[in-house]
């Protein structure tokens, strides 16, 4: 007796793929770079927090959770909305260590969900790129953290100013 088992994969994040699952039920995850991290966008205001590999949250709207539906390298389909009925395309665009550059698509209400090719072409992904920076702390480390997007400081962090002492000498 012969026994097939689908192929199977280990993720980024430690979680199994199973391949055999078609595309749009099976598994969707945004990228590693956006997991376990913070980021800001100044002209939207916003920050955008990962609570789990398949779930993104704008700090302006932590009951709307945006989960991913379908993805394909860089383009991702997701959902959100009190219904889930609400759909949006989005271009990751990997530019350093920390820093994202982000195209989008306006929202679209549909009672069902669309597959990805549908949503994330040329003439829907209009948006301006949109600059998204890692948070790495925003709290100093002498103070108290308040909420879920505080990130104390350690003075570990790379790209520390001088103090300002001695600047004349400093050439």
């Amino acid at each position: 007796m012969i026994l097939l088992l689908p192929i199977i994969f280990v993720s980024c994040h430690g979680f199994l793929l199973d391949t055999s699952t078609p595309a749009g039920n099976g598994f969707c995850s945004f990228p590693c770079k956006l997991q376990d991290k913070l980021f800001y966008n100044e002209a939207a205001n916003d920050t955008v927090i990962t609570p789990n590999p398949y779930t993104l949250e704008l700090a302006s709207q932590q009951n709307d959770k945006i989960t991913c539906l379908e993805r394909s390298g860089a383009f991702i389909l997701n959902r959100r909305g009190t219904k889930n009925d609400v759909y949006r395309c989005i271009k990751i665009i990997d530019v350093c260590d920390d820093a994202i550059v982000v195209l989008q698509t306006d929202l679209f209400t549909l009672t069902t969900p669309p597959k990805l090719c549908e949503i994330c072409t040329p003439d829907k992904l209009r948006s301006q790129p949109e600059l998204w920076v890692v948070i790495k702390c925003n709290v100093p480390s002498t103070c108290s953290t308040t909420s879920v997007t505080d990130q104390k400081c350690d003075g570990s962090e790379s790209n520390i100013p001088d103090n300002g002492h001695n600047c004349k000498t400093q050439g």
